[in-house]
């Protein structure tokens, strides 16, 4: 034991001085992949009409009186500190233009007509053009913006910019075909979705040569492509090396390990390959091949989602080999204390019919899905045969989908000033199918509906979501499952020199039936209260509110921007026997510092401290943890496979 804790401290002080050096290295590039002048940032609003109501969230041209002296307009004491002592000395004046960059952008030629669509109405494509930004110092909102000094030609050099053919791919426009304002809106959203695109906007122009055509200029900006990932949460340090755009061709790759003695559990390594929009042809390709003491598998799936709105077929295929698996991929409510040997297979297709709508749900359709998934165990211990869970099951599902949704653009929601695309829109879906083994054969019906809004006047963003499933054995609910969550998202508001924006969630699960072996978990990675890692927390009912304000810092660092954060969840879990307020209440609160750079495809670096102070006693009470966490993102009201899971 002491010899593993003094690995484990060694390894994490190497870590710890590799991610200093490496953040102050990349801290000085980035000043000088900074804009000599300090940008507008994009204000919290866009005028979204619903119906008879209209919805203010974030003013594209912010009205600016002379009397406005806004934060922006003000004097850095940073800047005026170089500004001054610049003409000191030469060194001074070196660093003043590597630090900071005064650029005052021009007007550009091409005119925004996607906010005047009249202009352009009933015009056909004439061609369509791309104009790819590097990374640092760069913005879609100013294209005469450039690198002008060694460091950030360097910084963009060790790129591969992503390919025409790439981006082409991943628009909805096409040369000849009509320009519509909802395809326009769609390309940028498919762009900005992509994980390597940090920002897109698409210009349109009147052909000169032929006035019933126009010119269609797509702008978007790359991420840096290539990143690390370090997590300090657990007894050993884990990494993680990543690209998401290797070549410029949007293919990913990543190889994780973990810093152990060989005979750990958690001893090994996975090697990751994604794939998106197959030579244009919507489908994503996500492999992974794990070799850990504790897990062995091959994972491959393929998948075209109903994402656009155009897409009239989807699909997909998954194959899990998992030769040495304590859990069952997919089902993270079922963990053994023995290992699981198996093959699951899983095939869904789908047909999307497209219905009128009104100007709100231009994305109205109605959905049919069937699925398929078998499984086959092999080598199973006695002590589970005696379940039919086990044995080599078929199942079979059909759903109906009835869907409206649009999207309307946001910021400092998840990210942290790039654009955010909200969805809002409802989703009614009905599943039916069976399940049969050598030993019972069992129906299944579903329901699930999940709405999206905003909340007047000016208040916030509303999610609902409502799931019901079971099978039924002999008449009776068998592994039934009732889910409910919510999450309100408060509007944007102003503090003194941060801008605060406030979550609350909640999620009520309860189990009817369940297998003795399928549990609901308190831990954060399984819907549970923030900061608890540990699986003893667990049963067939649980209830978690989780609340959190964010404090916006309105000036970067060096491209680096910075969010505060404070927390509070209250959970609740229990057997399903009794009423879930009957069970004992865990309490966690805290907070932390979030730091990101849009220019970068770094996960956000989440800095913790969590303290839950009721918590039994052979669990600690208290996690400091260092990570990178993944951008939070909206449930959208498209149907994806018909039948997963819903007891997490």
């Amino acid at each position: 034991m002491k010899k593993s804790l003094s690995y484990y401290h060694a390894a994490k002080e190497r870590l710890i001085i590799f991610l200093l050096i490496f953040f102050s290295v990349s801290s000085v590039a980035e000043a000088a992949l900074s804009l000599k002048n300090r940008v507008l940032s994009v204000s919290d609003t866009i005028i979204i009409k619903q119906k008879d109501t209209t919805i203010t969230y974030i003013p594209i041209h912010p009205h600016k009186s002379k009397a406005d002296t806004s934060y922006m307009e003000k004097k850095d004491p940073i800047v005026e500190f170089f500004h001054k002592s610049a003409s000191k000395r030469q060194i001074n004046r070196w660093l003043y233009d590597l630090l900071i960059n005064e650029h005052k952008p021009s007007k550009s030629k091409d005119i925004d007509y996607s906010k005047d669509f009249d202009k352009i109405k009933d015009k056909r494509i004439n061609n369509i053009r791309f104009k790819r930004l590097p990374p640092f110092g760069s913005s879609v909102k100013d294209t005469t913006r450039t690198a002008d000094t060694w460091l950030t030609r360097v910084g963009n050099n060790t790129r591969i910019p992503t390919s025409t053919i790439i981006l082409s791919n991943n628009i909805s426009l096409k040369e000849g075909e009509l320009v519509t304002k909802s395809k326009i809106d769609e390309s940028e959203r498919l762009l900005r979705q992509l994980g390597y695109i940090s920002d897109a906007k698409i210009l349109v122009r009147i052909n000169e040569a032929d006035t019933n055509k126009v010119d269609i200029l797509v702008i978007s900006k790359d991420q840096f492509p290539h990143a690390f990932d370090a997590e300090l949460t657990h007894i050993y340090p884990q990494v993680k090396l990543y690209s998401l755009n290797l070549f410029g061709q949007g293919v990913g790759y990543s190889q994780s390990y973990t810093f152990t003695p060989k005979d750990d559990p958690e001893h090994g390594f996975s090697t990751g390959i994604i794939v998106k929009n197959v030579y244009g042809s919507l489908i994503n390709i996500n492999s992974l091949y794990t070799n850990k003491n504790i897990r062995k598998e091959r994972y491959v799936n393929a998948d075209r989602s109903f994402y656009r709105s155009e897409t009239k077929n989807a699909g997909g295929l998954r194959v899990n080999r998992s030769f040495k698996n304590y859990g069952i991929s997919g089902s993270g409510q079922i963990f053994l204390n023995m290992p699981l040997d198996y093959l699951i297979s899983d095939l869904w297709i789908g047909h999307a019919f497209k219905i009128s709508s009104n100007n709100n749900f231009d994305k109205s359709n109605l959905y049919i899905a069937i699925q398929n998934i078998n499984s086959k165990f092999f080598n199973i211990e006695d002590s589970l045969k005696i379940y039919p869970f086990f044995e080599n099951n078929h199942y079979y599902f059909a759903s109906l989908t009835l869907a409206k949704r649009n999207y309307f653009k946001n910021n400092l929601i998840y990210s942290f000033g790039r654009t955010e695309d909200v969805p809002f829109g409802f989703m009614l879906s009905l599943t039916g199918g069976f399940n049969n083994n050598t030993i019972e054969r069992r129906p299944y019906m579903g329901l699930r509906f999940s709405l999206g809004k905003t909340i007047v006047p000016n208040i916030g963003y509303l999610a609902l979501d409502v799931d019901a499933t079971t099978f039924l054995n002999k008449g009776e609910l068998d592994q039934g499952t009732i889910r409910l969550t919510g999450t309100f998202i408060s509007r944007l508001m102003q503090a003194g020199c941060c801008k605060i924006r406030s979550f609350v969630s909640f999620t009520y699960l309860k189990g009817f039936n369940r297998l003795p072996f399928e549990y609901s978990y308190m831990k954060e990675s399984k819907q549970g209260i923030t900061g608890l890692y540990s699986t003893l927390l667990r049963g067939k009912e649980k209830f978690v509110i989780k609340t959190e304000n964010v404090y916006f810092k309105k000036r970067r660092f060096w491209g680096f921007q910075f969010a505060f954060f404070s927390f509070v969840d209250v959970g609740f879990i229990g057997n399903g026997k009794s009423m879930i307020f009957n069970n004992r209440a865990y309490v966690t609160f805290g907070g932390g510092l979030r730091i990101r750079n849009d220019n970068l495809v770094f996960k956000t670096i989440q800095l913790r401290f969590a303290y839950m102070p009721n918590l039994p006693p052979d669990i600690t009470p208290y996690s400091i943890d260092m990570r990178g966490e993944t951008i939070g993102d909206f449930k959208d009201f498209y149907p994806k496979i018909p039948f997963k899971p819903t007891f997490y």
